[in-house]
């Protein structure tokens, strides 16, 4: 891959994600789609989108295949964690914990309280 695909990002209701996840990504079609929950801020909104984009643009450079990052997140150790992202088996911590890392500089900048931020995260109740 010589340029990065075209980037699709969807803001959708949180009971539209495919599983309990704010924040999901995929390759379809030579194109990179990635849907951000909707929040009650555009920051929130934001945030969400930078740590995904850090967190796609890593694993595809370290060779991490998404497929796996979703089987760890709905079917494997991760499925009940609140943030599979973060447990050391995670084929995705490295790169999840830098995107959280700017994600909360990014938050810091846009005046985002990052502990607000948070609650409104783990107040989000999925359905399908």
């Amino acid at each position: 891959m010589t340029h990065l695909p075209k980037i699709h990002i969807n803001i959708i209701a949180h009971n539209l994600q495919e599983y309990d996840t704010a924040g999901n990504y995929a390759e379809l079609n030579n194109k990179w789609a990635m849907w951000i929950t909707e929040l009650p801020d555009w920051k929130y909104e934001a945030c969400l989108l930078i740590h995904e984009l850090v967190e796609m643009c890593l694993t595809k450079a370290h060779n991490v295949d998404w497929k796996l990052i979703d089987a760890f997140d709905i079917n494997g150790e991760g499925k009940d964690h609140p943030d599979p992202g973060t447990l050391k088996s995670a084929p995705y911590h490295n790169e999840h914990m830098l995107a959280t890392q700017l994600e909360k500089r990014f938050a810091k900048m846009l005046g985002v309280d990052w502990n607000e931020y948070n609650r409104v995260l783990d107040s989000l109740e999925w359905r399908k």
